[in-house]
């Protein structure tokens, strides 16, 4: 896929909730294991132009679990 003239590999999973099913929708941006809980359609063109294109990560957005790790891939 190109975007903004980047080229960018996007993967969509559906998923079991993984026990967050109550802070979804999330979206998680790789490489950087950035977490966005509550996701809405309206947020994707700021999370697109904010994180994906200039690398600032939306932070109203950002899912903290407060718990050092648990959101990691293992």
């Amino acid at each position: 896929m190109v975007t903004a003239g980047r080229h960018a590999e996007v993967r969509v999973n559906k998923a079991g909730c993984f026990s967050q099913c109550g802070h979804g929708p999330m979206i998680v941006v790789y490489p950087e294991n950035v977490w966005y809980a509550g996701v809405q359609e309206s947020d994707l063109p700021e999370i697109l132009e904010s994180h994906i294109l200039n690398g600032v990560p939306v932070k109203r957005l950002i899912y903290d679990p407060g718990v050092k790790g648990a959101n990691k891939v293992k």
